[in-house]
């Protein structure tokens, strides 16, 4: 349970760390057409309000290569806000592609890291925080575009809650946003 807990607040921290070799590509949305639309247990959420969108590619100081992108929906009156967070991680250079499912790779004195797409979303409307099990990933990212104005997506998987170890869908999951 520890192990999965520290993965998760991993999974949310890794975008907003600072000092990531990340490229000169770090920028928040400024296109009013970033969106990313998702389907979480049955109920589609639209993440379009551009302060609210970013993504960014880099490099870990492990060796591994990232493309983190994000998005939320600000708290309203009644304290709702949601977030989604589409993670991969690759030895190689993120192309465009299918990412599925995902696994721990050996990296030298790094030891056994993460490779593959990672899922996230949070719901703090019903105080809900879901991710990606590490120990069996059900996702998959296929990235449609990825050049340097932004990536264009479609995602899907099973993520789970730590504590309770339930399990959510996310579907019909798509995005555009800039870098």
């Amino acid at each position: 349970m520890k192990i999965n807990a520290v993965y998760l607040v991993l999974l949310w921290l890794v975008p907003l760390v600072g000092g990531i070799d990340n490229q000169g590509k770090r920028n928040i949305a400024s296109n009013s057409e970033d969106y990313i639309k998702v389907t979480f247990n049955g109920t589609e959420f639209l993440f379009n309000e551009k302060d609210y969108l970013q993504a960014f590619t880099g490099i870990m100081p492990d060796g591994r290569h990232f493309l983190s992108i994000n998005g939320s929906i600000p708290e309203d009156s009644s304290g709702s806000s949601e977030a989604v967070s589409i993670l991969i991680y690759s030895q190689d250079e993120i192309r465009a592609g299918i990412y599925g499912d995902g696994g721990f790779v050996e990296f030298g004195p790094f030891g056994n890291l993460f490779v593959g797409p990672e899922l996230g979303f949070i719901s703090q409307t019903n105080s809900l925080l879901t991710a990606t099990d590490p120990n069996n990933p059900q996702s998959t990212v296929n990235i449609l575009e990825l050049n340097e104005t932004g990536v264009r997506a479609t995602f899907s998987g099973t993520v789970i809650n730590p504590m309770d170890r339930s399990s959510h869908s996310i579907s019909n999951g798509e995005l555009f946003v800039a870098f």
